[in-house]
Order: C-alpha cells, then sequence, then structure tokens
C-alpha cells in the first residue's frame, strides 16, 4: 500500500491527455510581435489595436497600403490593402476584412486567422455567415464562394462599432 502512495505522490503533477494542445498564451507586454506559425493573419492580435503600433504587421501580413478612403467622420477612415482592408477610428483598429487567397472551409479559415475554429452560433444567410461576440469581436462575417457554400472566400471582424461606442 505505502509502495502505491509513493508512486502517486512521485508521479506527474498534472495527467498526460494525447491529442489535446494546449490553450494559446497571450504574449508579455512589451515583447516583440511573434505570429503563430499556423495564422496567415493574426485577426485576434490586429483587432482593438493601435494603427501606428501595429502597422508592421498589417504590412507584413495583409499587404502595402493600395488606397486611404476617408469614410464619414463617425467610421474613421479605411485602408484598402493588397489583401483586405482596415478601418481606422480614433487610432485604434475596428474592422478588419481579408480576402482569403482560395476558397476553403470555415473551421480553417477560421484557424489560419486565429480564430476560435469552432464557433456554434452562426447565424446562416444564403451567401455568407454570421456571429455576434465571439473571440472578443462584436461580429464576424464569413463570405461563401457560393450559395449555401461550406467554401470562405473573406473574413470580416468588427472589434467594436464606433456608432455604439459599446463594448470599447
Amino acid at each position: 500500500m505505502l509502495w502505491a502512495l509513493g508512486l502517486v505522490a512521485c508521479g506527474e503533477e498534472q495527467p498526460i491527455l494525447s491529442g489535446l494542445r494546449a490553450a494559446p498564451t497571450a504574449q508579455s507586454p512589451g515583447a516583440p510581435y511573434v505570429r503563430p506559425d499556423h495564422v496567415v493573419v493574426d485577426l485576434s492580435y490586429l483587432g482593438g489595436r493601435s494603427w501606428d503600433e501595429a502597422r508592421d504587421v498589417v504590412d507584413d501580413q495583409l499587404g502595402a497600403i493600395t488606397a486611404r478612403v476617408e469614410l464619414d467622420p463617425r467610421d474613421g477612415v479605411e485602408y484598402r490593402l493588397e489583401r483586405g482592408a482596415v478601418r481606422v477610428k480614433d487610432g485604434q483598429i475596428y474592422l478588419i476584412t481579408v480576402n482569403l487567397p482560395r476558397p476553403t472551409r470555415r473551421a480553417a479559415a477560421l484557424h489560419s486567422l486565429n480564430l476560435p475554429p469552432q464557433i456554434d452560433s452562426w447565424f446562416s444567410l444564403s451567401d455568407e455567415l454570421r456571429a455576434r461576440w465571439e473571440a472578443g469581436f462584436e461580429r464576424i462575417r464569413l463570405g461563401r464562394s457560393e450559395p449555401e457554400s461550406e467554401m470562405i472566400t473573406w473574413v470580416e471582424v468588427m472589434k467594436w462599432n464606433p456608432r455604439s461606442q459599446r463594448g470599447r
């Protein structure tokens, strides 16, 4: 009996479960940004971030600015990029649109954008899917390649709505 207790006491503190991945950890403040290996565009990092602070990351992940569009003063400015667009209000990124390089299944598209691949509460329209208040975003929209298709061609996330100022 004492021998069995000794084995338990000397064992590892936490059980090992195969097939489970560790939860992503937030980068420590002040540390340089490092994009996760599986991520094409890191929406979780960019959403809500200061435009000035994120410029290098935006250029790297979404490409160079192709146009700057002044929107309604309540909506700020939109920067159109080679692979998407970013809207900025009061110096903060609140909306990001990513054009995927090819039609991609929903879970794979979300995973490559550093969003949770499994979101249960989608509102389904014929040409897009929408989710509200998921993964730290007020709204997530996925554009379908064809009506009712599971293949996604673009993703848009809104961190907060500049017109409501809610959630900010």
